[in-house]
């Protein structure tokens, strides 16, 4: 039986998507998956140095672990060196650095485009949460990062601020608070955590980010607040999902997930 190692550098997002390709590729069998650390990005708009730290690595890793389908998760900030029963290696960064490739938004495509295969379906669930003791509460968790910035204004879900918590970075949430309104804050040490949180709400509403990459990769209840431009064309799929472009929708389908 062929067996499979995946490697890539980063970031979150790219990285929860490349699940879908990686299972298909893996025929659903189990596989290893290698985060390089450190690697130098040079295309951020941002001004990121790296495509993910050491840190950022392991707040990913904890809910890697968890998957069944994945054998073992292993970080390091030099190439990877697939084990001796690895028959088939893939550095999903060539995937990334491939020049026709760099720059499209739908992440979900990238691998598939110079590959074999094509998708399954990107309806199914590939990340998997585990159970936790969090009571269910009628709340909404939000993120809005300000690398995609919505064309909606998020200033409209003022209306229901105290059902809202954010989950994200500190600075992200100081930069929401100060430009719209204030809400609570959960802070996370880990992805797992993060989704175990989310879980146990009625839903999230955020941007394109590593944040909602990890929401939609497990189908929870979650609004897609669409940026402009070039990354318009990334949508949800599967569970119970929107995306919105519209002020009032992203009001009224907010108040919807609460009920």
């Amino acid at each position: 039986m062929s067996k499979y190692c995946f490697s890539m550098s980063g970031r979150m997002g790219d990285e929860a998507y490349s699940l879908y390709f990686c299972t298909q590729r893996a025929d659903y069998q189990p596989f290893d998956y290698y985060l390089q650390t450190n690697k130098p990005d040079g295309h951020d708009p941002g001004g990121r140095k790296v495509f993910q730290t050491q840190a950022e690595a392991e707040f990913f890793a904890s809910i890697l672990r968890e998957q069944p389908y994945i054998r073992s998760v292993s970080i390091g900030d030099a190439e990877c060196v697939p084990a001796a029963d690895i028959t088939n290696y893939i550095n999903l960064d060539l995937f990334r650095e491939t020049p026709e490739l760099y720059g499209l938004s739908e992440i979900r495509n990238w691998c598939y485009r110079l590959s074999s295969l094509k998708p399954d379906s990107f309806a199914r669930q590939v990340l998997t949460i585990p159970p936790s003791d969090i009571k269910k509460q009628q709340k909404i968790c939000i993120c809005f990062t300000g690398r995609y910035k919505p064309v909606i204004n998020p200033g409209t879900l003022q209306p229901i601020a105290d059902k809202l918590v954010y989950v994200g970075l500190p600075r992200e949430y100081d930069a929401f608070c100060s430009k719209y309104f204030k809400v609570d804050y959960k802070p996370v040490k880990s992805a797992k955590e993060m989704l175990q949180y989310i879980d146990s709400t009625c839903g999230f509403i955020g941007n394109i980010s590593g944040s909602y990459a990890l929401v939609e990769c497990s189908k929870l209840p979650r609004i897609l607040c669409l940026p402009g431009g070039s990354h318009g064309d990334v949508r949800p799929y599967g569970g119970r999902a929107i995306a919105v472009l519209d002020n009032h929708r992203l009001l009224k389908e907010a108040k919807a997930l609460l009920s």
